[in-house]
């Protein structure tokens, strides 16, 4: 049967060429800006290196207040990044937890230097020691700095190796020093170039914030906000329930001490997980799953309805030329719903080829344009949006390929089929379609 399926595909690429051809680029382009559509989200929720952990981590960015005797909590409400005493309070206490790290919330550009060379730009991130146990970073030389080196307030310093190979024209540097912000630091790790795509572990240089004063910079009541986010790795996902119920009691502890300031911190559905991350799009709102789902399948139809429209009336216009053998199987005793799987079938096995030709497509494209295709507005940095083969060839991406093409073959090819199988057998023989 399978070969019968291939033989007919095959004689149909031979005998309309043209219309086969069309149909599958038609196809081909449908599920190429498909995957692009679900590639833009996937890179902000699939795992990669150093954010291979992001089925374990949960995320708090941020933190919303307001008065405590306010009933109505989107009143006079404030928001922003956490302070470090606010993110100490709320998570570093937490008990159920593998690791938890405080570290600055986005990169800021500062000038660096070496003895000999000009001062240039870079993105620096001012971590903890934790930060290292959570984001796995490809260590090229040395290692990052430890607990008692944070606690000590050492001036080590790790740098990509972008950075290594702009200063010092290699990466052997570990124990060299380097001048960040008119202060010396020392080099103790080089990593691998890390894409800005990974947006809580990006940066091109990491330094403890323990050697500067950017914990004492905080703004808001009672210095609720900052310039800190925290990322907690839980040993495995089915602890986010209890890490979250965790951090409840700690957050009615939190609001009891605030209350005689008449401030009360309200709860976002905090820590969020790394896909809840992704669809809250205010830093005081709650993750809005029901807008995301809606504008999701809102664009998937339109990707899916409009191609299946063209591709429907090809499948109606290759069919006309076979009503006549479609009339001589029925006169033999095929069965109507034979001769409709038979079509399907046999559109499915074209809009597979068509789907796999869409996705070789999608994945060049995003390998080869990703700093096309993910620039980033609300960030800015000097990282680029590379993107790893890891996503890329995720099996996720391949079967939800698969799927689109099964879905848009259907909606294309059912009722071409179903109204060739339904013609009379007569008017089937002579070549008629009705």
């Amino acid at each position: 049967m399978k070969n019968q399926y291939l033989k007919r595909v095959c004689h149909n690429l031979q005998q309309d060429q043209v219309v086969t051809i069309v149909s599958i680029l038609g196809t081909a382009l449908s599920i190429f800006l498909i995957m692009i559509v679900v590639l833009m989200k996937g890179v902000q929720i699939l795992p990669f290196s150093p954010e291979s952990n992001r089925n374990r981590i949960l995320h708090g960015d941020c933190i919303s207040y307001t008065n405590a005797d306010n009933h109505d909590d989107s009143q006079n409400l404030s928001c922003g990044i956490l302070s470090e005493p606010t993110a100490k309070a709320l998570y570093t206490s937490l008990k159920t937890p593998e690791a938890v790290s405080i570290f600055q919330s986005s990169p800021e550009q500062t000038l660096i230097s070496s003895y000999g060379t000009a001062p240039l730009s870079a993105d620096l991130k001012q971590t903890d020691d934790s930060f290292w146990r959570i984001f796995d970073f490809n260590f090229l030389s040395g290692k990052a700095y430890n607990k008692s080196d944070f606690n000590s307030a050492q001036k080590k310093a790790v740098i990509s190796e972008q950075i290594a190979r702009r200063l010092f024209g290699n990466i052997n540097v570990v124990g060299r020093n380097i001048t960040i912000n008119h202060s010396p630091y020392h080099i103790c790790g080089v990593v691998r170039e890390v894409s800005n795509l990974a947006e809580s572990a990006y940066s091109q240089i990491w330094i403890p914030y323990s050697t500067t004063n950017i914990a004492s910079d905080t703004w808001g009541a009672h210095e609720l906000g900052g310039s800190f986010s925290v990322a907690i790795l839980a040993y495995n996902k089915k602890d986010f329930p209890k890490i979250k119920a965790e951090f409840n009691t700690r957050s009615a502890a939190f609001n009891a001490k605030l209350k005689t300031e008449n401030i009360k911190i309200i709860d976002q559905e905090n820590p969020h997980t790394q896909f809840e991350k992704s669809i809250t799009p205010y830093s005081n709102g709650k993750p809005e799953r029901g807008r995301f789902y809606r504008q999701g399948a809102f664009i998937l139809f339109i990707l899916l309805l409009i191609p299946a429209i063209n591709l429907s009336s090809m499948t109606q216009s290759r069919l006309h030329r076979y009503m006549t053998e479609i009339g001589i199987r029925r006169a033999f005793g095929c069965h109507r719903s034979q001769i409709l799987n038979d079509i399907i079938i046999e559109n499915l096995i074209l809009s597979t080829i068509a789907g796999f030709v869409g996705l070789l497509l999608c994945l060049l494209f995003a390998y080869f344009g990703s700093d096309f295709i993910f620039t980033k507005n609300w960030i800015e940095d000097m990282g680029h949006p590379t993107i790893s083969l890891s996503v890329l060839l995720n099996p996720i991406l391949f079967l939800l390929a698969f799927l689109f093409c099964f879905v848009l073959n259907l909606i294309s090819s059912i009722i071409p089929a179903w109204q060739a199988s339904h013609v009379q057998i007569i008017n089937a023989i002579n070549g008629k379609t009705h």
